[in-house]
C-alpha cells in the first residue's frame, strides 16, 4: 500500500512531528508513505533521513503526482485545497480527511466536506471528533485516529548533563493565546504565592512581533520573573533530551508528562509538568 500525506505548511510543529512519526512507523509496518507540503516555513529538520519521502509543491502538482505514482489512498489534514481534485473524477487515490484544528473557524469546510467523497474524516480524540461529527453530518465515517510519538520519546533519552537544581513545571507550544500561555504563566504565580519550590519553563516561540515584550509583561504582573525561563528556539530534535532533567530535579525517581497543547491535539492548555504525588506511573504524551 501506498499513502500520502498532504498538509499546507511545513514548519516546526505539531502536524509535522506526528507525519515523521507516521512516516518511520508505517515502514516498519510494510506501507509506504510519504509527505507533501504545499510552503515550506523552515520545517525540513523533522524529516532528516527521510528526505526522499518529503515533497514540496503547489496542490496542482500535489495531486497530478498522487494520480502517476498510483497511491491508493492521500490523505488531507486541514488541507482543503485537494477537494476539487476530488470533485467527480474517477480513478486515483481514495480521499481521507484528517481534521486536526481546533480553530473553529478553520474546520468550517468539513459542512460541504460530502460531495467530494471521502472515505472517512480522521480526528485525534474523542473530544475533537465530536466537533468533527456536527460538521459533517450523516453518511461520512469519523473515526478517532490518536496522534503517535516517535521511539526518542518513549525510551529513555541520554543523561543531562547539568540538571536544574528545582522541580521544573514546563510549558512547551507557540505563544498563541489560542494555546492559553497566559494561563501557565497564572498558574506559575499561584505555585509561586503558596511557596512550592519550582524553577518554571517557557518553550515555544512568540507568534507576534510583540510577543516577548506580551510574555515579560504578563510574567510581571504574575510576580513569576525570578523562577521563569523562556527558552525562544529548541530544535526539534533536543525536545527528548530537555525532558530528561526532571527525574534528577524531581523527588521521584521516574518522569511523568502532563500533555501540552498543540495545533493537532485539542486537550487544552495544559502544562508539560510533573505532578505532586510521588512515585506516578510514568507516562507520555506528544506536545
Amino acid at each position: 500500500m501506498r499513502v500520502l500525506f498532504v498538509y499546507k505548511y511545513l514548519t516546526l510543529g505539531g502536524v509535522e512531528a506526528v507525519l515523521r512519526a507516521r512516516l518511520d512507523g508505517l515502514e516498519a509496518s510494510g506501507i509506504e508513505a510519504h509527505a507533501w507540503f504545499f510552503h515550506e516555513y523552515g520545517g525540513r529538520s523533522i524529516f532528516r533521513g527521510r528526505e526522499d519521502r518529503l515533497h514540496v509543491g503547489p496542490v496542482e502538482e500535489c495531486l497530478r503526482w498522487a494520480r502517476r505514482e498510483r497511491f491508493d489512498l492521500l490523505s488531507s489534514i486541514d488541507s482543503e485545497e485537494v477537494l476539487p481534485g476530488f470533485a467527480g473524477t474517477p480513478g486515483g487515490p481514495r480521499l481521507i480527511m484528517e481534521c486536526h484544528s481546533t480553530y473553529l473557524a478553520n474546520i468550517e469546510y468539513l459542512r460541504g466536506l460530502a460531495a467530494y467523497r471521502p472515505a472517512a474524516v480522521f480526528s485525534p480524540s474523542e473530544g475533537h471528533a465530536k466537533l468533527v461529527r456536527e460538521r459533517v453530518g450523516e453518511g461520512i465515517p469519523v473515526r478517532v485516529v490518536p496522534n503517535p510519538l516517535r521511539e526518542e520519546f518513549v525510551t529513555e533519552p541520554p543523561p543531562f548533563p547539568a540538571p536544574p537544581p528545582r522541580p521544573v513545571v514546563a510549558w512547551i507550544g507557540r505563544l498563541d493565546d489560542h494555546k492559553n500561555w497566559r494561563g501557565f504563566v497564572e498558574i506559575i504565580g499561584l505555585l509561586g504565592r503558596r511557596g512550592v519550590e519550582h524553577e518554571a519553563w517557557i518553550i515555544g516561540k512568540a507568534v507576534e512581533a510583540d510577543g516577548p515584550e506580551q510574555l515579560l509583561k504578563a510574567a510581571r504582573e504574575a510576580q513569576v520573573l525570578r523562577r521563569l525561563r523562556w527558552l525562544g528556539a529548541l530544535p526539534y530534535g533536543r525536545i527528548p533530551v530537555f525532558l530528561e532533567p526532571w527525574p534528577a530535579a524531581a523527588p521521584w525517581p521516574r518522569r511523568t508528562r502532563l500533555p501540552s497543547p498543540s495545533s493537532s491535539s485539542p486537550a487544552g492548555p495544559a502544562p508539560s509538568s510533573p505532578p505532586a504525588p510521588p512515585n506516578p506511573p510514568p507516562t507520555a504524551s506528544r506536545s
